[in-house]
């Protein structure tokens, strides 16, 4: 692979000023092993391949002053539990050599990392000139930095910081920062922005930026129902904040009545998807039903003539600071469903393209009748995964499992209680889908089904 990466047209991984020394990528020692150690190339040389482009991010001290972000491994790029504004790869610009940051997991395709002092932490690699030589420069733990002195040859240093690493979530992730050690006062951090509280931490000279609870806008929904009530329900969800539910309804009783709904949310990005249980929407052919979405008294969506669903999309992520990364989203309404029992089933192991996870109820009467079902788009030819055995009446069960990625309809028959999470994602429950209707997911159409 060493040789390879040649062929690529990269060279070598330095470390300390010596050739080779740089471990954590394949570029640094040869190795003669046919299938070992498994791991890659550093994060320099990723992106000098254009590899994970979509996760990369460029930071430029002199203009941003201060930036902060998540990273992941390049060894959790396909894992769908991770936000797509997370990082690969960021890469420092404006100084006389560039410098790439990633986070070094050890798991995966990189389970035989022989940077041992780099294992599970920030690493930093500079270059002189993209294609050039890379070294290996810092391996940092959770509260350790790393600094850039006299950047781009001015009188401030330049300063990476690892404000703390969690490896105890899917995917693990490391929040960063990346700050021209500039202020000395809380006036000095002065962004001119009403809606966030502004104070510097002397030690560092790092600025933080706090959002005002009190300039959160107010949210409002209001739904018109049509002759079937019972069939709509609806969700709001932060794209920001890992796809969190902030709204949502459903269970509605009476036809042609119109519900409301209100939260104050920070500024963010929001997804609405509202469904029908028949297929048909709420407009117009049993009565004239309608769903509206009011951003601080302004009409931001309005429908109602769809099909099984649809979703609309607004606003754009905030920049991140130390504080927002630590604010908690609303939390949704409770849940009635009932805790499920322990189950035997093993996790999912990764890699895995779609996770899911089925909990439900069988009859107290009977249980003869349950079934469950995965489909390929609205067919019934191919089933990946289906029930097969026979549950017993009165009991709690979880099934948990793997999907390759296309387009699925889901399915189930005579549960008193059920709930399908995909990828962490709540998206059909006995509340919002009915015996034997279909609940769409996976690679599909994303604005009008």
């Amino acid at each position: 692979m060493h040789e390879i990466g040649h062929n690529l047209g990269l060279k070598h991984s330095n470390e300390s000023g010596s050739t080779y020394e740089d471990n954590s990528g394949m570029m640094g020692h040869s190795y003669f092993d046919s299938n070992s150690p498994l791991m890659c190339f550093n994060t320099a040389k990723n992106w000098q391949l254009g590899w994970y482009q979509d996760r990369h991010t460029t930071v430029q001290p002199l203009h941003d002053e201060f930036w902060q972000g998540r990273l992941i491994g390049y060894v959790d790029y396909m894992n769908h539990s991770a936000p797509s504004s997370d990082s690969v790869i960021v890469k420092v610009e404006g100084h006389i050599v560039d410098y790439f940051i990633g986070f070094n997991v050890r798991s995966g395709m990189n389970k035989q990392n022989q940077e041992i002092e780099a294992l599970n932490k920030i690493t930093v690699h500079s270059v002189s000139t993209l294609g050039g030589k890379s070294s290996l420069v810092a391996k940092l733990s959770a509260g350790e930095t790393f600094e850039i002195a006299n950047f781009a040859g001015g009188l401030h240093s330049a300063m990476i910081q690892v404000e703390n690493i969690n490896l105890g979530v899917n995917p693990p992730v490391a929040h960063v920062s990346v700050n021209i050690m500039s202020c000395t006062s809380d006036s000095d951090c002065d962004n001119g922005d009403e809606c966030t509280t502004n104070s510097c931490n002397i030690s560092t000279g790092i600025c933080n930026h706090a959002p005002n609870i009190n300039c959160f806008d107010l949210m409002r929904t209001e739904l018109l129902t049509d002759k079937y009530p019972k069939e709509t329900h609806w969700n709001i969800v932060d794209n920001c904040n890992h796809d969190a539910v902030v709204m949502l309804g459903s269970g509605y009783t009476t036809k042609f009545e119109t519900y409301g709904d209100s939260a104050n949310l920070p500024p963010s990005k929001y997804t609405l998807e509202i469904k029908d249980a028949y297929g048909d929407g709420i407009c117009c052919g049993q009565g004239l039903g309608s769903f509206k979405v009011f951003h601080n008294d302004a009409e931001i969506y309005s429908g109602g003539k769809f099909k099984k669903r649809e979703i609309y999309t607004w606003g754009s992520c905030p920049i991140l600071t130390i504080s927002s990364l630590e604010t908690i989203a609303p939390t949704a309404s409770p849940s009635n469903f009932p805790s499920a029992m322990p189950s035997d089933f093993p996790s999912v192991t990764p890699p895995c393209d779609i996770t899911y996870e089925l909990i439900f109820e069988t009859p107290s009467s009977s249980s003869q009748t349950t079934s469950w079902m995965f489909a390929y788009d609205e067919t019934t030819s191919i089933i990946p995964k289906s029930s097969s055995q026979t549950y017993s009446s009165g009991s709690t069960y979880i099934e948990r499992g793997c999907l390759k990625s296309n387009c699925y309809n889901f399915s189930i028959n005579d549960a008193e209680n059920y709930n399908l999470t995909i990828d962490g994602v709540s998206i059909a429950s006995s509340d919002s889908l009915v015996n034997d209707e279909l609940s769409l997911f996976g690679t599909c159409e994303t604005i009008l089904l």
